[in-house]
C-alpha cells in the first residue's frame, strides 16, 4: 500500500500555532485543579488533625475543602486533553526545518508521549506504553518521591494507602501531584518548563511562517471581518477561554483590574523571552554569514 503523502509544512505550522494555543490553556486549566485538589488535601488531613486534637480547631479558617472524586477525576482529564495538545505541537514542531525548531528543550518529551498513548489505551493492560513507563528510571524516581511525600503526610498507614493505590493501577503514579508553592509538576516534569517551550514554539511557528510569506493571525484579533477596524466602543473585551484582556480607557471594576494586573505581570516576562531567543537567533544569523 502507497504512503500517504505528508502534509505541506505550512499547513502543519499554521496547526501548531492553534495547537499551542490549546496547550497553553490546559496548562492553565491543569494547574487550576491540581492547587484545587491540594488544597482540599490539605483541608481533609486537617480534619483528621483537628479530630485527634480539638483544641486546634480554632486555628486558622475551618478545613471544609472536601478532595472529592470529581475533582481528581477533572484532574485526570485535564491532564489526557494537555497530553493530546502537546503532541499536535510536537508533531508540527518536528516538521520544522531545524534552523527553525525551538531552543528550548522539552524535558522528559519521550515520558509526556508514552503518557498520552497510555492515556488513550487505558484498557491496554500489557501496552507498550505502560510497560515502558513502568521500567523507566522517570518511574523509579516518582516512586522514590511519592513514597516519601506519604511518610511526611501521614506515616506508615498514607504510604500504606498510596502502596494499595499503585497496585491497583501502577500507571496511578504518573498522575500523582507533587505539591510546590511555586510550582505544579506533571509526572515529575515542571509545568513552568511545558509553557516556556510553547512560547518557543510558538514564536518558531509564526517565523518560519513570515518566511514564506504567510502572515499568522494574532491570537486576539478578531475573526469578523472589519471588526478592529471599528473606533466604538473604546473599551473592548479579548478574551481566552482562560484569561482576559480589557482594551480601552474606560473604569475598570476591581475583578477586571486585578484581571489586568495579572497580564500586566506576565506580559513582560513573555516579550522578554522572545526578545532573548529573537537576539540570539539574530547574532547566530550574523555570525553564519561572516563565516
Amino acid at each position: 500500500m502507497a504512503k500517504s503523502p505528508k502534509r505541506p509544512g505550512p499547513e502543519l505550522w499554521s496547526e501548531g500555532l492553534m495547537w499551542v494555543e490549546a496547550a497553553e490553556m490546559q496548562c492553565a486549566r491543569f494547574e487550576r485543579l491540581v492547587r484545587e485538589n491540594e488544597q482540599a488535601r490539605e483541608d481533609a488531613h486537617r480534619r483528621r488533625d483537628c479530630a485527634e486534637r480539638p483544641w486546634i480547631r480554632g486555628l486558622g479558617d475551618p478545613p471544609i475543602l472536601v478532595p472529592t472524586v470529581a475533582l481528581e477525576w477533572q484532574q485526570q482529564a485535564e491532564l489526557s486533553f494537555l497530553l493530546v495538545a502537546t503532541q499536535h505541537v510536537q508533531t508540527a514542531e518536528a516538521s520544522l526545518p531545524k534552523e527553525h525548531r525551538p531552543k528550548t528543550v522539552l524535558d522528559g518529551d519521550r515520558i509526556l508521549y508514552l503518557l498520552r498513548d497510555l492515556s488513550e489505551h487505558r484498557e491496554d493492560a500489557e501496552g507498550r506504553a505502560r510497560r515502558e513507563l513502568l521500567e523507566s528510571e522517570h518511574a523509579a524516581m516518582l516512586q522514590k518521591i511519592h513514597e516519601m511525600l506519604a511518610m511526611r503526610r501521614g506515616g506508615e498507614s498514607e504510604l500504606e494507602a498510596l502502596r494499595v493505590k499503585l497496585e491497583a493501577y501502577p500507571p496511578t503514579l504518573f498522575e500523582l501531584s507533587m505539591p510546590d508553592d511555586e510550582e505544579v509538576w506533571l509526572a515529575g516534569i515542571p509545568l513552568t518548563r511545558i509553557r516556556v517551550w510553547l512560547i518557543d514554539a510558538r514564536w518558531c511557528f509564526r517565523r518560519a511562517l513570515a518566511e514564506l510569506g504567510v502572515v499568522a493571525p494574532e491570537p486576539l484579533a478578531s475573526t469578523v471581518t472589519d471588526d478592529d477596524t471599528y473606533d466604538w466602543p473604546s473599551l473592548r473585551l479579548r478574551y481566552r477561554a482562560w484569561e482576559l484582556e480589557w482594551q480601552g480607557e474606560e473604569k475598570l471594576s476591581e475583578d477586571e483590574q486585578r484581571a489586568q494586573e495579572i497580564m500586566d505581570v506576565m506580559d513582560p516576562v513573555v516579550e522578554g523571552l522572545l526578545a532573548e531567543h529573537l537576539a540570539e537567533q539574530e547574532a547566530k544569523g550574523e555570525g553564519e554569514s561572516g563565516l
